[in-house]
């Protein structure tokens, strides 16, 4: 907690509003269902949040405090109207607690946070649902705090800040705080502030990203003539209307511009002469998702001199699709990237193209002196089935102290290696780690082994002597055992009765997993019991 007060001078100068409260308590409490829940001037947090120097390794608490605290401001001192206008509140205190990790963490740092935000959002999307972050129908308002309304809505939020300008945007949020202090507010009373400062209607802006479901989705294609670079950006899906930064690379300098994207189609001209290469949005200002198509030697060169990690982490994507040939380049811009998060991605792309070549890479990256990198490493061998990888990565097993890195290795060693992983699982069942990392590894890659003589192993893990995070986690392990042994289903019936409601959420995910349409079914009965309305 000793950046507490730090944190709360930089929301109280970014906003113009000084803490409004004579005092600021902070209490951790045990088996708290949230990370965090603001009062007015009291934070309850998960005790969770405290933690070891080992876990200070992977894990830091200042995003959670920054959060909470910002919700003094945001949800306190003004808040939602109705459920619908949540965003106001979740938001905002996404938006504060990620712009506080560049003052923590440094530029670079918190654009993998940025990057981390946007992916989160775009799993519920892609693989759950999509609805406007404004939503007036719902049953309970649970169904509401999702990934749209945090990590969706504060990106908004930071596009506004681009769009705005920072002495604007900010100017703006003072007048809504100050407007609207100690009441209600609504969706319309932020835009209006902003608007009254800015001189803008906004309103277009709102309806794209808060009143409609989705976002942007790029395709940027480039060809080139003798004298010119034709960028065509091309949307798909409903078209947006935006103002968005490129940043374009000559031999001799490096210039940024801003374009306006609307339509179907939009087409930069860029002069050819020294042009070595473009990134649309080098920064991610504006949430969105962009397929490149541009030439190996650009990617290449992005790769090597790109200025920030979203672009040479980008760059190292694409070339995965060159195939083998990019192993060696590939290599050798491991060596000289000194970002962690730029190394992963170099990494995933070697195993993702595969082959011996990308083994004898991996083995090597294995060895990285930073941990974090080294960690990223350890993922990305999960894409290979190797048995040099797998003596690899259980040595490290045994020698790494990182919660993290050893709960990452359990995951990849169970796909690298498979059958030979089972006893590199069962000891890691037996380590205690901050937050039980280590065991909810080593269960979640048991239940994806599938081998049924594990199950009673699996399934004690479940009981009542162990914390709710490993009961989630054997229930959900055993869920995936279901059409090997029917039994399982009183297992997950019974867990749906787990004091915490987690446990019980991970039951019903399980039974609904099953595909059974009786088993399914018996999940109504567990409806009308269940009190809590997740």
């Amino acid at each position: 907690f000793k950046n507490s007060a730090d944190i709360m001078e930089f929301i109280s100068k970014k906003t113009g509003i000084k803490y409004p409260y004579s005092k600021y308590d902070q209490t951790c409490v045990s088996d708290f269902v949230f990370g965090g829940m603001e009062n007015l001037s009291a934070t309850t947090l998960t005790d969770r949040t405290i933690h070891d120097e080992i876990a200070h390794l992977d894990y830091q608490s200042e995003s959670l405090i920054c959060h909470e605290m910002a919700h003094q401001w945001f949800g306190d001192y003004v808040t939602c109207r109705d459920w619908s206008q949540a965003w106001l509140n979740e938001g905002f205190a996404t938006f504060i607690a990620l712009i506080y990790m560049e003052k923590f963490k440094g530029k670079e740092e918190f654009l993998v946070d940025v990057e981390s935000t946007k992916e989160i959002y775009l799993r519920e999307y892609v693989e759950r649902y999509e609805r406007p972050v404004v939503e007036r129908m719902y049953k309970d308002p649970a169904e509401l705090f999702d990934r749209h309304l945090y990590q969706k809505a504060s990106l908004f939020i930071r596009y506004l800040n681009y769009y705005l300008g920072d002495k604007v945007f900010w100017a703006g949020v003072k007048d809504y705080l100050e407007n609207n202090k100690m009441s209600s507010v609504s969706t319309e009373d932020f835009r209006r502030s902003l608007s009254r400062v800015s001189g803008f209607s906004l309103e277009e802006v709102f309806q794209q990203f808060i009143e409609q479901p989705g976002h942007p989705s790029f395709i940027v294609k480039e060809t080139s003539s003798r004298e010119k670079v034709i960028v065509r950006i091309i949307q798909k899906g409903r078209p947006f209307v935006l103002r968005l930064p490129m940043r374009i690379y000559r031999e001799d300098k490096t210039e940024g511009i801003e374009i306006k994207v609307e339509g179907e189609i939009t087409e930069i001209e860029l002069e050819k002469k020294n042009f070595r290469g473009v990134s649309l949005d080098p920064e991610s200002l504006v949430l969105k998702t962009v397929e490149t198509e541009r030439p190996k030697e650009e990617a290449r060169y992005i790769l090597l001199n790109g200025t920030t990690a979203i672009e040479r982490a980008a760059a190292a994507e694409e070339l995965s699709k060159f195939g083998i040939s990019e192993i060696p380049f590939l290599e050798e811009a491991f060596e000289q990237e000194k970002f962690w998060y730029v190394k992963g991605k170099i990494a995933d792309s070697v195993s993702k193209i595969g082959s011996d070549r990308a083994v004898v890479a991996l083995l090597r990256m294995l060895d990285e002196v930073d941990y974090k990198a080294r960690s990223e490493v350890v993922k990305a061998a999960s894409n290979i089935r190797d048995e040099k990888l797998f003596s690899k990565l259980c040595e490290m097993f045994g020698n790494e102290e990182g919660y993290g890195i050893r709960a990452n290795i359990l995951r990849s060693a169970q796909k690298t290696g498979r059958e030979k992983s089972t006893e590199l699982l069962l000891k890691g069942l037996e380590i205690e780690s901050y937050d039980d990392w280590i065991r909810i590894a080593a269960l979640n890659s048991l239940g994806e082994r599938g081998d049924l003589s594990l199950l009673p192993v699996i399934k004690k893990y479940g009981g009542m002597n162990y914390g709710w995070r490993v009961r989630a986690e054997a229930v959900n392990a055993v869920s995936k055992f279901y059409w090997k042994d029917r039994s399982v289903a009183v297992f997950l019936l019974d867990a749906l009765k787990d004091p915490f409601f987690a446990v019980r959420n991970a039951a019903a995910d399980g039974i609904k997993g099953t595909g059974d349409a009786d088993l399914i079914s018996k999940l109504a009965k567990h409806l009308e019991e269940e009190t809590d309305g997740r």
